[in-house]
């Protein structure tokens, strides 16, 4: 993949958590539709682990030092080359070794798992539902489910759906799944597609592979389904 000096300091911003919480939610939705994006993240991730692991940054600014700096700069240079050469082979020899084997039901859940991108509502909202909604897109989640309590569900299911969404990232997928299964019944159809997603990344998150794989697979067979081709992708990476 050919990537932008952008994209590159982008993968490198949220790698080092430097974005902002609006724009790394957004890097996470392009991440969800982009598989390649995904594995060019995974890479530099790998490559980072490799020069942490390695202390080669701080060996570096340690060589750096003393009487023969010139010189050792230009050693500590050419060795911090070979490491990373190597580190590199090691990170997509590995890289590759994992694209071959199945996923762990968490391991999934942590791959394709991203924060629900905003919807536009129609018509009036209640104030407390609105007010959730946007606590849950500031990942301030304990306190959007907090906002909740008390709101009587409405006709569109959004009290349920918001309620799992933050259940399933706060590690209670237990109640999420009742909560998003509840969702998937919502008039509204954006409401229903985003439920079954996130039911099936509750029910891997549960343990449930079984029952991930049903609502994956009616996923990946609805035509205009935004989860469509990701539910494939990760169907074919479950055990």
């Amino acid at each position: 993949m050919n990537l932008s000096e952008e994209e590159y300091d982008e993968i490198d911003d949220f790698l080092n958590k430097r974005m902002a919480p609006a724009q790394a939610a957004a890097f996470q939705e392009r991440l969800a539709q982009n598989e390649t994006l995904r594995q060019e993240v995974a890479m530099q991730h790998l490559i980072n682990q490799g020069i942490e692991a390695a202390a080669l940054k701080q060996q570096f600014k340690s060589l750096r030092k003393g009487v023969q700096r010139q010189r050792i700069t230009r050693r500590a240079g050419r060795g911090i080359v070979v490491a990373l050469l190597l580190v590199m082979t090691v990170g997509v020899s590995y890289w590759f070794y994992q694209q071959t084997q199945p996923l762990r039901p968490e391991a999934a859940f942590v791959a394709y798992y991203t924060p629900a991108p905003r919807t536009r509502a129609d018509g009036p909202v209640d104030p407390r539902i609105e007010a959730a909604r946007n606590s849950y897109y500031a990942g301030q989640y304990a306190l959007s489910l907090s906002q909740l309590a008390g709101v009587p569900t409405d006709s569109l299911l959004s009290v349920p759906y918001l309620r799992g969404l933050n259940q399933l990232v706060l590690n209670r997928p237990g109640v999420a799944i009742q909560n998003l299964t509840a969702a998937r019944q919502s008039p509204d159809l954006a409401t229903r597609q985003q439920a079954d997603w996130y039911t099936a990344l509750a029910y891997l998150r549960a343990n449930q592979i079984p029952q991930a794989k049903v609502i994956l697979t009616t996923i990946r067979t609805v035509s205009g389904q935004p989860y469509k081709d990701v539910a494939n992708e990760l169907l074919k990476k479950l055990p």
